[in-house]
């Protein structure tokens, strides 16, 4: 098991904390190799400025020769582009960074903001398409709008609870899902044998984000690969298949972050899986948001509450029987976000930026936790500021199930919302 964070390795370079660009934007060494050992293409070359044609690049430095730079802001760091037969592909390069304790973030005024949003009282916050949708495909700019839900102007039994948790509430157990009440829902789902492996999120028509850790995971003989899998997306039955509500859809290729850690503590635990098809989106079918900048600053803050939908087991396997674990349906159980020191106080186990940590402290007297099978499946918020519901975490890891002083770890979507884009802009994709 590793140690908690130690102290900073001699000429690092520091990164600034979660909501600004990291300093790698102003690297100006020489480094021209990626972490993976492959060289860096010139980003005057002609496969480098068709690779880089429609990226949003605003570099500090100039992109000289072949050196590892930072153009796009990415919080993972610099990175180049590669050849050797990868078309569109880029790597990360091996910069010694350091990471700094991720503060607490606020946005000016955002408690008023908030409390004002939830009564109603300012006007909507537009929304900002992010992705390219030739690649990314349809479904952003409607994304987080639930069909039987926002749609028809409808709240669903407990969405107040998290609402109100931005200003001050209570907190509550879990319950058994309404139907459509998450229409990005997605169960990955191993062929053979057939069983359930974990859940996901439908992010638009073609594209799924799960846990890297459900495709690979050696110590458990994980090394799954799209032949090896399928989807089921508007699901609410675990075990039952719902005619003309389901649909299963195979995978195309599967996209693991090239710097998951499976080692030690799951850092930068996430995948992005394509479709072989584009998906048709129904009352039980519908994308989630991916957060910006200014929704992760608002609502990524300790107290406020997110939501985690699976078919995870409902108690630890070792303290009861199979029957008494599994549910029938899809669960949904309310969480409070905790202040970090806490996150990184509860476990021997190493937090990075690229995690946080959310559940009930042990003198709240209320429970609720993720447990196995609930991995990969989303941690949503909704923002008062337009109504839409965004995923901020990624179910990841934790020491058992709903035990005391212990909390769920998630992958945090907006640290690694470059990487996604980056996948997905790949001409290969």
């Amino acid at each position: 098991m590793p140690h908690v964070r130690g102290p900073w390795p001699p000429g690092c370079l520091a990164v600034v904390a979660l909501f600004s660009l990291v300093h790698s934007q102003h690297y100006q060494g020489r480094l021209a190799v990626t972490v993976q050992g492959s060289p860096c293409l010139p980003w005057a070359s002609v496969q480098a400025k068709a690779r880089g044609k429609d990226q949003n690049f605003n570099p500090p430095v100039p992109l000289v020769e072949n050196f590892c730079r930072n153009p796009d802001g990415d919080q993972e760091g610099a990175w180049c582009y590669v050849g050797g037969g990868k078309p569109g592909d880029y790597e990360y390069c091996g910069l010694n960074y350091c990471e700094e304790p991720v503060d607490e973030v606020t946005v000016d005024g955002q408690s008023q903001d908030l409390e004002a949003a939830i009564d109603g009282r300012t006007t909507e916050e537009k929304f900002q398409p992010f992705f390219n949708e030739k690649t990314f495909g349809a479904g952003e700019a409607d994304c987080g709008l639930r069909p039987l839900f926002e749609n028809k102007s409808r709240a669903d039994q407990t969405e107040h609870e998290l609402l109100e948790s931005y200003i001050g509430a209570r907190i509550v157990e879990g319950w058994d899902a309404e139907k459509g009440l998450a229409p990005w829902q997605v169960m990955l789902f191993r062929k053979s044998p057939q069983e359930l492996l974990c859940g996901a999120s439908l992010i638009s028509d073609r594209w799924v984000l799960t846990a890297a850790h459900c495709l690979l995971y050696p110590p458990w003989d994980k090394n799954f690969t799209a032949d090896d899998l399928l989807v089921r997306i508007g699901k609410h039955s675990r075990t039952r298949y719902e005619r003309g509500i389901e649909k299963i859809s195979m995978l195309e290729k599967v996209y693991i972050h090239p710097r998951y850690n499976w080692r030690d503590m799951l850092d930068r635990d996430i995948a992005l899986l394509k479709l072989k098809r584009p998906i048709t989106f129904s009352n039980y079918i519908h994308p989630v948001c991916l957060p910006d900048k200014q929704t992760a600053a608002r609502l990524l803050q300790a107290g406020y509450k997110g939501r985690v939908t699976g078919w995870g087991n409902l108690k630890e396997t070792w303290v009861a029987s199979p029957s008494e674990v599994q549910p029938s349906v899809l669960q949904v159980v309310n969480l409070p976000i905790v202040e970090r020191p806490v996150c990184k106080a509860s476990t021997r186990i190493r937090i990075t930026d690229n995690m946080f940590c959310a559940g009930y402290k042990p003198d709240e007297g209320k429970r609720g936790d993720a447990c196995e099978g609930d991995s990969g499946g989303p941690f949503v918020m909704k923002s008062p500021q337009n109504n839409r519901w965004y995923q901020m975490g990624i179910v990841s890891w934790g020491e058992g199930c709903d035990r005391n002083g212990k909390y769920g770890f998630y992958t945090h979507v907006f640290r690694l919302k470059k990487w996604i884009q980056k996948v997905i802009d790949r001409p290969e994709s």
